[in-house]
């Protein structure tokens, strides 16, 4: 059943791409089931029935040891000592046998990477084929929307696998070296995320109030043949707006008539954040774990009823 419901998705999510629709319900499909994927590390007991539906879906945190396993090997190697060994058994028994940032992540950086392989085929057949409206929508995809999607599908695991590394610092050998001082610049750039949201969020309001005044002032001036001139100098300013990166990239399928819905993805962000920290920091505290999992979960759902 769980693999009909990804197959179901993935379908919808290709035909969707192909006729241009928006996308928004399949990538909140697939990053529920990034969440409900991570559970089995959380430090209580299940049954394995349980365990092993759960750890099914961990497909869609780009789990794979046959594509990792190259990156793995080629930077890890065999070098992992016993200090690098997992801290709990929830960690070893969902497929994180150790704490090296870069080993546990090979899978889904290596999956990021072929991922962007795909954006210059698509940019070929476009010009291949450049009258053709589903391959045009494609593109438009792949040039608008796959960075962002691309950067919100690896956060999550990334985030916690960088926290967990650091939460285990050791540079006593080469490759837990390299891994805990990668899981520092990856914890730096991601932090950088939110704030790169922020600044763009900040400004793009900005610009709404800036559209909103320049399309009054194309009211008024269109009422009067005089103004010709100064009512497309506004129509072109606004236009200008309406196309920019943060209104056709960023928040092209968010509702602007509000900060709270267009800077959704601000919260996204940082409710994967906590997850990633009670996941990574307090995996001997299973009430903490349940009590932190329960407020970022209803703090969710009024962010949803009230805006």
């Amino acid at each position: 059943m769980g693999f009909n419901f990804f197959l179901a998705n993935l379908g919808l999510g290709i035909f969707g791409t192909f006729m241009g629709f928006s996308m928004g319900g399949v990538w909140n499909s697939l990053y529920m089931l990034q969440i409900i994927s991570l559970l089995p590390v959380m430090a209580f007991h299940m049954p394995s029935c349980v365990f092993y539906f759960l750890d099914y879906y961990s497909f869609t945190n780009g789990k794979s040891e046959y594509l990792g396993s190259w990156l793995r090997n080629t930077i890890c190697r065999s070098e992992v000592p016993v200090y690098m060994e997992a801290p709990y058994y929830t960690f070893e028994k969902a497929g994180f046998p150790n704490v090296l940032f870069v080993d546990n992540a090979a899978d889904t950086l290596t999956i990021v990477a072929l991922a962007c392989l795909i954006v210059p085929i698509v940019s070929i057949v476009t010009l291949m084929l450049p009258k053709a409206e589903m391959i045009s929508n494609l593109d438009h995809f792949f040039r608008r929307r796959f960075a962002v999607g691309m950067l919100n599908f690896a956060f999550l695991k990334l985030t916690m696998l960088a926290c967990l590394n650091f939460y285990h610092f050791n540079p006593d050998t080469e490759s837990a070296g390299f891994s805990s001082f990668t899981s520092i610049g990856a914890i730096v750039l991601l932090g950088c995320v939110p704030i790169f949201y922020i600044f763009h969020g900040v400004w793009y309001a900005r610009e709404l109030r800036s559209l909103k005044k320049k399309m009054q002032y194309a009211e008024v001036f269109a009422k009067d043949t005089n103004n010709e001139e100064n009512k497309l100098v506004m129509q072109n300013k606004a236009k200008i707006i309406r196309s920019n990166f943060r209104a056709k990239i960023l928040f092209e399928e968010y509702n602007t008539s509000s900060p709270f819905q267009y800077m959704y993805i601000l919260w996204f962000l940082t409710q994967r954040i906590g997850f990633a920290c009670i996941m990574a920091f307090m995996y001997t505290m299973p009430e903490w774990q349940f009590f932190g999992m329960g407020c970022i979960t209803g703090v969710h759902i009024l962010y949803l009823a009230w805006f």
